[in-house]
């Protein structure tokens, strides 16, 4: 086992979900106790979760590990190697363990290890099953992983393949068919907290008329497409949603309608925006069309109407082709993917930034006259982790709550769903990456 870090050097590991029985036995301790959400681990910590069991736990550094069932675990290094450079390492006995490693610094390292094999990952979506024989299975994501064993040379395995490793033998690896493995009920879960829901609308004329395509938004899809941390909102509900007054105000500048727009088909971000070309036939031989696009754009958290990104091209660049049409979809498709590519790196920061700190969460209440908000607020300030419980609006029984916790919304709505709010009753009714929905009814069912 390595030396343990000091105190300057450690990387603190916190349980930021918790679902069903799970032990926990500090290094050096002779027995386990019950694992706790908000739980602070350290190198040597041992996590073994019992039947039915899920744990999650996030590095400050970005990086997260998931428990299944049945799952043991050992934090075998968690420290900063040379300034913000990671290393961590994770001993994985048996069980079913997902991790998402993302945020590592040049010189960063994120290793596991089984009975069979050693797992080297930077930058990659992957999970683990470990048989008791210490078989191993490794589905890769996204990104790349290499099985190592001593004295052999490394076996990579990219995107949608799988690593097979046996106790004794050779390492196999061969392609694995995504949409068998969504059957999984445990891939489903994790891949929805793993991924951000995006809805794209961006409005598109040319001379004051509205095009036919829909060459930007089409643009930014197929930019997000390939980043597996983004999950596109279905193309017929993001349809439907676009000929809404709420679009249409959204498309005007109005940030909070396109919040609501976003609300509705459960997205965490709306990308709005809106490209004007200009375009003319140049006098040059062949009479070539010639088109620019100035586009401008941002990013919007459904939950609290805040902008994440905003984009607004710097210089548009004007493009020949023979139609103006042509044209007309070169410009705003080079435009909308230089937009792609500035909102990516400034949404996954967000986000990385959201899930290290991962303390304030809003909570909508509805239901609740002041009396009962009131009795609610000291309910949620009783749950372990809690803090800070401030009311923000009440207004018709329909409340906006703001509170302080070591977990992400998830992991509250655990706890709230197993506490007692005799005579209340307290339901989570709505849940996105940012913030929790509770209904209050009386003792008998009606509303207070």
């Amino acid at each position: 086992m390595p030396a343990l870090a000091g105190p300057d050097e450690a990387i603190r590991a916190t349980v930021t979900y918790l679902s069903g029985p799970a032990r926990y036995q500090p290094r050096g301790a002779a027995v386990a106790t019950e694992l706790r959400l908000g739980q602070a681990l350290a190198e040597g910590d041992i996590v073994v979760t019992l039947s039915q069991a899920r744990v999650e736990i996030t590095f400050e550094t970005g990086q997260i590990v998931r428990l299944g069932a049945l799952t043991t675990l050992t934090l075998e290094t968690a420290r900063r190697v040379s300034g913000a450079a990671a290393e961590l390492s994770l001993a994985a006995m048996a069980g079913r363990f997902w991790c998402t490693v993302s945020g590592l610094m040049a010189g960063g390292r994120f290793r596991a290890r089984t009975r069979s094999l050693g797992i080297g990952v930077k930058g990659t979506v992957w999970r683990m099953d470990v048989a008791a024989d210490g078989k191993t299975d490794v589905f890769v994501y996204d990104g790349t992983v290499l099985a190592e064993r001593e004295g052999e040379p490394p076996i990579a395995a990219t995107r949608l393949q799988r690593l097979v490793g046996e106790p004794s033998g050779p390492v196999g690896v061969a392609a694995f068919d995504e949409a068998q493995d969504e059957t999984d009920e445990w891939v489903r879960w994790n891949k929805s907290r793993d991924r951000l829901r995006v809805m794209v609308i961006v409005a598109e004329r040319r001379g004051g008329e509205k095009l036919t395509g829909s060459f930007a938004e089409n643009a930014v899809l197929a930019r997000f497409l390939s980043v597996y941390r983004l999950k596109l909102i279905d193309p017929e509900e993001a349809e439907r949603i676009r000929k809404s007054a709420q679009a249409q105000a959204a498309l005007r500048g109005d940030d909070a309608a396109a919040a609501a727009a976003g609300l509705e088909v459960a997205a965490d971000l709306v990308i709005v925006g809106a490209a004007e070309v200009d375009a003319f036939q140049a006098p040059l031989p062949g009479n070539p069309w010639s088109a620019r696009a100035a586009l401008s754009a941002r990013a919007v958290r459904a939950d609290t109407a805040e902008i994440v990104a905003a984009y607004v091209e710097p210089k548009p660049r004007r493009v020949f082709d023979l139609t103006a049409e042509a044209a007309s979809q070169r410009a705003i498709t080079a435009a909308a993917d230089r937009c792609a590519s500035v909102f990516l790196d400034a949404i996954l920061e967000n986000w990385r930034k959201e899930a290290r700190r991962g303390t304030q969460i809003d909570v909508v209440v509805d239901g609740a006259d002041f009396a009962v908000l009131r009795e609610v607020m000291a309910g949620l300030e009783k749950l372990e982790g809690v803090k800070g419980v401030q009311e923000l609006y009440l207004q018709r029984r329909h409340a906006l709550l703001s509170l302080t916790f070591p977990g992400d919304p998830s992991a509250l709505a655990n706890l709230i769903d197993a506490a007692t709010w005799e005579p209340l009753r307290v339901a989570v009714v709505g849940l996105s990456a940012y913030k929790l929905e509770l209904e209050v009814t009386g003792a008998t069912g009606q509303p207070r």
